[in-house]
């Protein structure tokens, strides 16, 4: 590959299976300067775009690991260019500009055995835990020894400057004392206006007002939290724009994707505390919510049991700008969204089942509706039940038993209290289990003496037949049959096996389990 600063050449780097990478040689569009034709991220700063696609740059790299998302554009700069730089990373829309300044030399990156020099470097960095904070751009200037531009370089007013070359001493070094101000925010009936279950969010932007009366500035300040609160960190310069009116922070109910305006609901200073614990809700408009509906094909809402009971079996549902949003008892899928996002015909979502390897469907927002009553529905087929390990089962000893929620007696589950119980899971269909069985009917007078009452669990699928046996052979002991999927009863009821014997005391805490017939008069002694 030879390298050109002007190619706009891109390729796809995979430094491990959980990070990748996107590289662009050179600027990418060389026409007029428009959102359409630069790289973007969720909450990045406005005013960026012009640094993306100055003809300084010689490449950047866009890295997405497992811990860190880093963006960052690399530039060959002579002091014209370095000075346009500096402008134009003043004019990024965030309250603080911080600029290093030094004499190291910046490494060079190698592609292909050529290394390509830079000495200004622009870079937007932040784990992904702090996914919807605002992100810091840096900008470094890496001057070279003898050139002698530290006299030359034009510093805008306000700008911050690390460096340890006396040339820069006199800059600001670090950002202006901050108060912090606490506020929270709900929605209709007081609740938070943060919703994951439908993918509500609260975007908090703070608008700067410009002496042309052209639209504002505005820079992001985050999203409120789970619970609505927020905190806003001003200094007291901040705090005089706020209260003069030249500056104003709005909040915006919505989704992600959804675009704050000027004219949003504005958020007063002096309606916010000093303490998160006196924070005094604040009302924000009722957000446009849109429904759809997910059945299984039988017509039964696409909820699986399983969900309640913490397993990992579910129905994720995914819609654009929402996230994954929740399918309620009756299959309702409940979404924010504005009409111009739902109008886009291309916009889709996704539904997965049992999991995220998974997909079995495409879910088109425009089944979607304002009312309940009118939404529309897509089918999925349900899962078949995965079966859990055995080997992962929980042993019972010395623990109460499971429970009878899963098995059907042939008496009142009341009437065992208080009792000693030998527990005797088996199969019809299996030759061990029908001759344990036949076992266990010679030594009633051994239970019988020591009180023990046995109980014959049917782990088949033919109850029937298992039924009409135990009559043949007048075998008249309690009986019991499974009533849900086999595979999750015996993981918890730790069966490893059939037939398999479980032992307890009167207070139906184990005491052995997977023993023989055979050495059943051990533990009866």
């Amino acid at each position: 590959m030879k390298y050109s600063p002007k190619a706009g050449i891109a390729f796809l780097l995979f430094t491990s299976p959980m990070v990748w990478g996107l590289v662009i040689f050179g600027p990418s569009y060389t026409g007029p300067i428009t959102k359409d034709k630069v790289h973007r991220s969720l909450n990045w700063p406005g005013g960026i775009e012009a640094m993306e696609l100055h003809p300084a740059r010689v490449y950047s790299t866009h890295m997405d690991g497992f811990d860190h998302h880093n963006f960052d554009i690399y530039y060959k700069a002579n002091l014209r260019q370095i000075n346009e730089l500096l402008s134009l990373f003043n004019r990024i829309h965030c309250l603080d500009h911080e600029v290093w300044i030094d004499r190291k030399p910046g490494k060079a990156w190698e592609v292909t055995k050529k290394k390509i020099p830079f000495n200004v470097n622009l870079s937007i960095s932040r784990r992904h835990t702090e996914h919807d904070n605002p992100v810091q751009p840096r900008l470094k200037i890496h001057l070279a020894d003898g050139d002698n531009l530290e006299g030359m370089l034009v510093i805008p007013e306000g700008m911050i400057v690390h460096s340890d070359l006396p040339a820069f001493s006199h800059y600001p070094s670090s950002k202006p004392a901050r108060k912090a101000f606490y506020g929270k925010f709900v929605v209709a009936d007081n609740q938070p206006s943060t919703d994951t279950a439908c993918g509500l969010v609260t975007r908090m932007t703070l608008w700067q007002k410009r002496a042309d009366g052209t639209d504002p500035v505005s820079i992001y300040l985050g999203l409120a939290d789970q619970q609505g609160g927020f905190v806003f960190e001003l200094s007291e310069s901040e705090q005089q724009h706020l209260q003069q009116g030249s500056w104003y922070i709005t909040a915006t109910p919505g989704n992600r994707a959804t675009t704050a305006k000027p004219s949003d609901t504005k958020v007063l200073l002096s309606s916010l505390e000093d303490t998160a614990d006196k924070a005094t809700p604040l009302r924000l408009p009722e957000p446009e919510y849109y429904y759809g509906r997910v059945l299984f094909q039988d017509g039964s809402p696409a909820v699986l049991k399983s969900d309640d009971e913490g397993s990992r079996m579910r129905v994720i549902v995914t819609l654009s700008a929402c996230g994954h949003c929740q399918v309620d008892k009756e299959g309702y899928v409940k979404a924010v969204f504005s009409p111009d996002q739902i109008v886009n015909k291309h916009a889709k979502g996704r539904v997965y089942c049992p999991d995220f390897n998974n997909e079995v469907a495409v879910f088109p927002l425009k089944i979607l509706s304002r009312e309940k009553e009118k939404a529309e529905m897509i089918t999925i087929s349900r899962p078949q039940h995965p079966e859990p390990d055995i080997t992962a089962a929980k042993p019972l000893m010395f623990e109460p038993l499971p429970g009878w929620e899963s098995i059907i007696l042939d008496v009142d589950p009341q009437t065992l209290q208080g009792k000693s119980l030998l527990l005797c899971f088996w199969d019809y269909n299996q030759r061990p289990s029908r001759t344990i069985i036949q076992n266990l009917i010679g030594k009633s007078t051994l239970l019988d003496g020591k009180e023990v009452m046995l109980v014959l669990i049917h782990a088949g699928t033919d109850h029937t037949a298992s039924a009409e046996w135990l009559k043949k052979h007048n075998i008249n002991f309690t009986t019991g049959q499974i009533k849900e999927q086999w595979p999750e009863v015996r993981f918890r009821w730790n069966v490893r096996g059939l037939p398999w014997l479980i032992l307890t005391n009167t207070d139906h805490k184990v005491i052995a389990e997977g023993i023989t017939d055979k050495s059943l008069e051990e533990y009866l002694n």
